[in-house]
């Protein structure tokens, strides 16, 4: 996680037919995350800390989140200036997917590609 995000909780009961479901978190750094009663985890500072849910019967489980100080933004435009220092300015996109990658696109190839299989006539 990173300092300000937010994520709910979302345990799997088993079997699938369990009725007791309603789960107490405990966690041994409370200055690093807080979690609200409905599961909702917010990562307060960097570390790491161990997460327990139980329920009133005794049955528990445990997992460690990991919270750091990344700034997604920051990286972005760090990348984006080391790559346009070593690539010309001209025709260049830049586009961030889902899995945080970077990509870059160069846009006068791919000009000249729709033209060529779009258009037999232009090149």
């Amino acid at each position: 996680m990173v300092i300000g995000e937010r994520t709910l909780v979302s345990p799997i009961f088993s079997p699938v037919s369990a009725t007791e479901t309603e789960l107490f978190f405990t966690y041994d750094k409370g200055n690093i995350i807080k979690i609200d009663e409905n599961g909702v985890i917010q990562a307060l500072a960097e570390g790491t800390v161990t997460i327990t849910g139980s329920t009133e019967y005794g049955v528990s489980a445990s997992f460690t989140v990991t919270v750091s100080n990344f700034n997604f933004a920051d990286e972005i435009a760090a990348l984006q200036n080391y790559i346009l220092e070593r690539t010309p300015l001209v025709d260049k996109k830049f586009d961030m997917n889902e899995d945080g990658e970077i990509d870059v696109f160069d846009l006068a190839l791919l000009k000249r590609k729709y033209i060529y299989e779009g258009n037999n006539n232009e090149k």
